[in-house]
């Protein structure tokens, strides 16, 4: 018996002490108040012409350092990372252009946007395309 409680005192003084340990990891927003997460993209479309894709999305005006686009055979598939965009302080919509696409091949694309303490956010929902010439 006393084996039992000695083992509750244990896991409860893990459990509650535990508890107000200070988070430490420097990309956690929820343990670092100067750190958001960016939010996710809006006015995400894709079109294709001329073997070409399209891809657009409007600007976040807060502090984004780039954006990673991803591609997937697959609307539901593995998306794996294929380049980053710079931050437009200009433009109110980044446009970028995928050549590296084979004719009739359907791809959808997922994109993020990084924040400048490199903490990077949710993926938008995927858009598709199929390559016409």
């Amino acid at each position: 018996m006393s084996k039992f409680i000695f083992t509750i005192i244990i896991l409860y003084s893990l459990f509650f002490n535990g508890c107000s340990l200070e988070r430490s990891n420097p990309l956690d927003p929820k343990g670092n108040s100067d750190i958001t997460e960016p939010r996710v993209i809006s006015g995400f479309t894709v079109r294709s012409s001329n073997s070409i894709v399209y891809l657009n999305w409007d600007r976040i005006v807060d502090q984004i350092a780039h954006y990673n686009v991803y591609r997937s055979l697959q609307y539901d598939g593995v998306f794996e990372f294929r380049f980053s965009v710079p931050q437009s302080e200009t433009s109110a919509i980044i446009e970028i252009t995928e050549t590296n696409v084979q004719l009739e091949a359907y791809y959808y694309y997922k994109v993020s946007a990084v924040n400048l303490q490199g903490l990077e956010g949710r993926l938008c929902e995927p858009k598709g395309v199929r390559v016409r010439k």
